[in-house]
């Protein structure tokens, strides 16, 4: 199993919600490259089809999800998770 973990180990103490937020984008500029490194230890990541992946999610994570879609040249799906509910034959 893979999981980021470093930025979640890390304790806040007594800060507001918009301090742990800030917080963690700057810590993703470590823990992103670290994840993706063990991502590409496992062999199950190395060799996917993209149009086998499904990316979702609402808000700020649908438009990550519309990027990833744009950077695998519109091989992976990006759907609203509704639509994933009403179309479950997609997943």
């Amino acid at each position: 199993m893979v999981s980021i973990g470093k930025s979640q180990q890390r304790t806040l103490d007594k800060t507001s919600s918009l301090d742990a937020m800030e917080q963690e984008i700057h810590n993703q500029v470590e823990d992103l490259p670290a994840f993706a490194r063990e991502l590409g230890k496992d062999d199950r990541f190395r060799n996917l089809d993209p149009s086998g992946i499904i990316f979702t999610g609402s808000g700020d994570s649908f438009a990550s999800s519309l990027l990833a879609h744009y950077l695998s040249q519109m091989q992976a799906v990006a759907a609203d998770p509704y639509e994933l509910q009403l179309h479950a034959k997609v997943s």
